[in-house]
């Protein structure tokens, strides 16, 4: 019976510390994408070339490849991006947004609006890549 006693107790200890882990984690994750904000860039100051921006709020990630012709963005390559739990989300609804308005200043995408704010970021990254 005291062997049993211990083993439950060792079972929920370790459990409470993975959740501690995981509920600090998280709140982290929380505080750093409340303070991301998105910037705007100008695009005329943007040389042309292709920039690599890449953005990591822990939970997610992004890396993209921005591609500048004549101060307009015509291509966005998303080469990484680490998700939460909509597998379905590719990025490219974010990307195409970005590219059709010539702006950071978009909608996210309903579902995965926090994926959408971070790969913004890793945009808006890249382009000041350029200026």
């Amino acid at each position: 019976m005291k062997k049993i006693l211990i083993t439950v107790g060792i079972i929920v200890l370790f459990l409470l510390i993975v959740f501690g882990y995981f509920s600090a984690t998280f709140s982290k994750f929380q505080k750093e994408l409340l303070a991301t904000t998105i910037e705007n860039v100008d695009l005329s100051l943007v040389k042309d070339g292709t920039y690599e921006g890449k953005y990591d709020v822990k939970l997610i990630s992004a890396v993209v490849d921005v591609t500048v012709l004549d101060h307009k963005i015509t291509d966005i390559k998303l080469k990484e991006h680490k998700h939460g739990p909509n597998p379905k989300y590719a990025g490219d609804d974010t990307t195409k947004r970005v590219v059709d308005k010539q702006s950071l200043i978009v909608d996210g995408v309903t579902g995965a609006t926090n994926s959408s704010k971070v790969i913004k970021k890793a945009i808006e990254l890249a382009l000041k890549k350029g200026i």
